[in-house]
């Protein structure tokens, strides 16, 4: 096992099988609090994976801010303010825009899917099975959470591809597989101002601006009449940034690429 003090979790061939869980309880046991370095432009970052320790972080947001961003490319103030979403705001600003959404998650609210959770169920592993053999993540796990969302969206059903294309073209940004333009390219400096560097990020923001001009002013309760709709309770209007960034890390939040989906099996294919 590599020693502590040449371990860094940016080493990305650490994450090429899923999850390095090893690494994970050799940190939490020697090392909860790490230093990880990394090759320059960047300057490194600290790890921090006990939980007691994660608890006091997110309890803290004075000491431990979430506006400088919370991935690990290194942007500037400029990038920052372009690229802002729920995720790097912290205080009473992101209870507001948490709670615009929150309601639609309760037990309660999601109660009301169940017909149609069950019946999406039924019908992906039908058509899974249906093959024969068949790639768990691609055809089930990578599937079903993205129509589920593609559903709390109102997205018609011909688009739900669109979603799962424009996730893995994001999130994938280091992957020559997914990528439009790899994060580490020169080409990326293009697309400096969007999340992950990525063209993909723009079409989601125009398809996202498409859904609120057609919802504008409706009574409708998806989750883009919600946002669009109604005012966060700091009493602050969501910016024409605010909607982009929030539709897309909904699209982010309910879509994986095929490498980081849940539960890859030991084998590639599942039979019947």
């Amino acid at each position: 096992m590599t020693a502590l003090s040449e371990l860094t979790l940016a080493d990305l061939d650490l994450f090429e099988g899923g999850a390095p869980w090893h690494i994970f309880d050799k940190l939490r046991a020697e090392a909860p609090i790490h230093w990880n370095t990394e090759e320059k432009p960047n300057s490194g970052f600290w790890s921090v994976t006990g939980y007691h320790d994660i608890v006091k972080v997110l309890r803290d947001p004075d000491t431990f801010t979430s506006t400088h961003f919370t991935n690990l490319e290194e942007v500037d103030a400029e990038q920052e303010e372009a690229r802002r979403s729920l995720l790097e705001t912290d205080g009473a600003r992101h209870r507001a825009l948490r709670r615009l959404l929150q309601g639609q998650f309760t037990p309660q609210a999601v109660s009301g899917y169940e017909t149609f959770l069950r019946g999406l169920t039924a019908t992906t592993l039908d058509t899974a099975f249906a093959k024969g053999t068949f790639d768990f993540v691609e055809e089930v796990a990578a599937d079903f959470p993205i129509r589920v969302l593609a559903r709390m969206l109102d997205v018609p059903d011909h688009d739900t591809n669109k979603l799962i294309e424009w996730g893995n073209r994001m999130i994938g940004n280091t992957d020559p597989e997914h990528a439009d333009v790899l994060l580490e390219d020169p080409e990326s400096e293009k697309y400096r101002l969007v999340p992950f560097r990525s063209p993909a990020a723009l079409e989601v923001f125009e398809y996202g601006q498409n859904l609120a001009n057609q919802r504008r002013g409706k009574d409708g309760v998806d989750l883009v009449s919600t946002l669009i709709n109604q005012v966060p309770s700091d009493g602050i209007p969501l910016s024409e940034r605010d909607f982009n960034t929030y539709f897309l890390l909904l699209v982010v939040a309910g879509n994986e690429t095929d490498g980081n989906a849940a539960g890859r099996p030991n084998t590639n294919s599942m039979g019947s």
